[in-house]
């Protein structure tokens, strides 16, 4: 694993300075953006918003809180999960046995972000990370919640804009402006892409 992340090729940006062309693609010269599969965005919602679910791993009486942990679609079983297989399916979720996965995008995937009861209920400020934020003692300032939401979702700090209207956001209405700003950046094209 040491050898593999330390090369060049692991470590390149997807960003390339001068004009690109299709032939530099056999040198990789830059990394390839990709979309997330299903089960990779529901862990990445997941870890970004602070609140898990079990999945028990049949077969074994073991429970992961990561998709990618299961072995097999039929570990979400069960009415509780309704709401995460049809996230997962929507994003192309399918048996492992049947080959390769689309990861075109769809209005379905746009739909089950922008309004699914399990995005709503995921970006609430009485759950997971945001409780966690909203419920620190001694409080913490609204700069250091834009900061932490944006390093959770993106892995980046927000750029001057971003931060000038997050920030404007919390000061006005504090909780349903972190709600709203985590939902935000969970509906960002650059969350869904790697």
């Amino acid at each position: 694993m040491r050898v593999i992340t330390k090369s060049s090729a692991y470590q390149l940006s997807s960003r390339f300075q001068g004009e690109w062309r299709p032939e530099y693609a056999t040198y990789f010269a830059r990394r390839f953006v990709r979309r997330l599969s299903a089960e990779q965005l529901y862990d990445a919602i997941a870890q970004s918003t602070g609140v898990f679910v079990d999945f028990s791993v049949n077969g074994t009486g073991e429970k992961v809180k990561y998709m990618l942990q299961t072995r097999d679609p039929s570990d979400l079983g069960g009415k509780d999960l309704e709401e995460v297989r049809s996230v997962v399916a929507a994003f192309g979720q399918s048996n492992r046995d049947q080959g390769e996965k689309n990861l075109a995008g769809t209005m379905v995937q746009a739909a089950a972000l922008l309004n699914s009861n399990f995005i709503k209920d995921r970006v609430r400020a009485d759950k997971g990370r945001l409780a966690a934020l909203m419920k620190r003692d001694p409080p913490v300032s609204n700069e250091t919640v834009v900061a932490e939401l944006f390093l959770a979702t993106l892995g980046r700090l927000p750029a001057p804009r971003e931060n000038a209207l997050a920030l404007a956001q919390l000061q006005q209405y504090r909780e349903t402006g972190a709600e709203d700003l985590l939902w935000s950046l969970l509906n960002k094209t650059e969350f869904l892409f790697n």
